[in-house]
């Protein structure tokens, strides 16, 4: 009895060495990836080689990653676009942040790419910046003119630049405004239905 208890014993280390060494092989080349939501948990296998990058480009931004979460946020490295679309992207932030610092215009344009990478809206810069909703423009510019007569200028250049490079101070804003200069009906609406993140210069952003 006891000889038969060896042999079993025997035979279960063997395959269990052998399912070890077959999952650490697959470990060097896959990841394990989970995100959860209200309903569900959903459990994913991604190539190790992206966790690794993620990983880099968070400690690249000064990020000490705890979570995907961290890693997703830094895992973004800059944008393609064609020149028409970063004209459009040149001209919106001179017409919105024309007098800000370069650091306000990065961020009017870091709203726009944030936009862009949004599911609720457009899927590009041009029909961001040009995007109406219940016939209302989107950006103030657009609609007052002031989108085509402005010049652009380098300062305004660079600050796209560096956006479209990954540089991104928005903290995920999704909308801005100069509280000053806003229709007070319109604030109220920002005021009741979005969250405050921060205000940089004139403007106070939003998601």
């Amino acid at each position: 009895m006891n000889k038969c208890l060896r042999i079993c014993f025997g035979v279960v280390s063997i395959w269990l060495l052998f399912t070890v060494v077959t999952l650490s092989k697959r470990g060097d080349r896959q990841g394990i990836e989970v995100k959860q939501s209200d309903s569900e948990t959903n459990i994913s296998v991604i190539p190790l080689e992206k966790l690794e990058q993620k990983y880099k480009n968070c400690m690249a931004q000064g990020i000490q990653p705890i979570n995907d979460m961290d890693l997703e946020m830094a895992s973004f490295e800059g944008w393609d676009l064609p020149e028409e679309e970063i004209a459009v992207l040149e001209r919106i932030v001179e017409a919105e942040a024309e007098g800000e610092d370069t650091e306000g215009k990065i961020l009017v344009a870091n709203v726009v790419l944030n936009r862009v990478r949004d599911e609720d809206f457009p899927d590009t810069v041009k029909d961001v910046v040009f995007q109406k909703v219940n016939g209302v423009t989107q950006f103030s510019p657009v609609s007052g003119g002031r989108y085509e007569r402005v010049t652009i200028s380098e300062d305004s250049v660079e600050a796209v630049e560096r956006a479209l490079n990954g540089e991104d101070l928005s903290e995920g804003a999704l909308y801005f405004a100069a509280r000053k200069a806003a229709d007070p009906k319109a604030m109220k609406w920002f005021d009741e239905n979005l969250t405050f993140l921060f205000k940089h210069g004139g403007h106070e952003f939003y998601k």
